[in-house]
């Protein structure tokens, strides 16, 4: 354990943990929602751990701009990492957190991530550029490009983007891909070998379709992706249906 003392006469402390040195490659993927509601922009990333139990880790967040970090594996089995938000992001932002590693009956991976950018300047890319201070829950699966993606009945979910309103429906999937068009939604296409997908969505204040992003979840069997709107992130979630 550790300790620092604060000019205020506060202690902070905390407990440092071992690296891993071994551990089995895997690739997870995870989604990242904002504990504010409004936030809808659907972020998602993934988290790949390789045999030296090394860790790289990459996403878009719910503003549309992309974070890496390098990490490892710890002997209690958790993933901390710290990235500064540079590319596209002025004056530069933050994202960084514990990652916590757990079998668990709808997830692998979850946790809590700070997030924060000041209001942006010129230059600056991506959606919420009047500035983001807030928590991202994680959560998410190992990815198996050998498993099948989800056939069945799914909930579609639209949310933000500068949509007129939320959108909810209810159509037959194949694959992980589900029947479209669906409201807004105009098309979808599924990445199997990396559990990923692109989609294109019909944001009332664009001239033509927005592009976007998202990763299957496997042990949920739900795939979350963003889509820009005009100044808000918008999210896309798919979902099994209630039986």
């Amino acid at each position: 354990a550790i300790g620092v003392a604060l000019r205020s006469g506060a202690v902070l402390t905390g407990v440092l943990h071992a690296e891993m040195t071994t551990a089995t490659p895997v690739l997870h993927h995870f989604e990242l929602a904002s504990i504010d509601p409004a936030l809808a922009g659907g972020g998602h990333g993934s988290a790949t751990v390789d045999t030296r139990a090394s860790v790289r880790l990459r996403g878009i967040l719910p503003d549309g701009n992309s974070f890496t970090a390098s990490s490892t594996v710890t002997d209690n089995a958790a993933i901390a990492f710290y990235s500064a938000l540079r590319f596209g992001v002025r004056p530069a932002g933050v994202i960084g957190g514990d990652l916590t590693l757990a079998n668990n009956p709808t997830t692998d991976l979850s946790g809590e991530l700070v997030w924060s950018k000041p209001p942006q300047g010129v230059g600056a890319r991506g959606t919420e550029l009047g500035g983001v201070d807030t928590i991202l829950k994680a959560k998410g699966s190992v990815y198996d490009s050998s498993v099948a993606l989800f056939t069945g009945t799914a909930s579609i979910e639209l949310a933000g983007g500068n949509l007129l309103a939320d959108e909810i429906s209810t159509r037959s999937t194949s694959g992980g891909v589900p029947s479209v068009p669906i409201g807004s939604l105009l098309s979808w296409t599924a990445n199997p070998s990396k559990g990923t997908f692109a989609f294109t969505v019909d944001v009332p204040s664009a001239a033509r379709p927005v592009k976007g992003s998202g990763v299957y979840l496997q042990k949920s069997n739900r795939a979350v992706g963003y889509f820009p709107g005009a100044t808000d992130g918008g999210r896309v979630v798919l979902s099994p249906s209630a039986p």
